[in-house]
């Protein structure tokens, strides 16, 4: 077996009203961002368009990826990843439950 060294640096932040800090907590890690979500909830509540608009007032360009479930079928994950690819994503943004 090769050696290697694996590094995934992950930041998770929770709480009242921190959608409206995507933006700002986002920007040190580039400019375009992939943003996952599962069902309708997070449209209908309005989050996600608090943290596109958060993103967007950052300089961040954004696109939404929505469909995500529990145990995503592979098809549904390599979906995702094409999308990223294609969008030229920085980051890849999960929100929701």
């Amino acid at each position: 077996m090769d050696n290697f060294r694996f590094f995934t640096p992950t930041e998770v932040v929770f709480g009242k009203g921190v959608e409206n800090q995507t933006g700002t907590l986002a920007a040190k890690h580039g400019t375009r961002a992939l943003i996952v979500y599962g069902k309708g909830s997070v449209v209908k509540s309005g989050l996600l368009a608090r943290v596109m608009q958060s993103l967007k007032d950052a300089g961040i360009e954004c696109e939404a990826f929505g469909g995500a479930q529990p145990n995503p079928t592979l098809s549904h994950a390599e979906e995702g990843v094409q999308k990223a690819l294609d969008f030229c994503a920085d980051i890849i943004i999960g929100v929701g439950g």
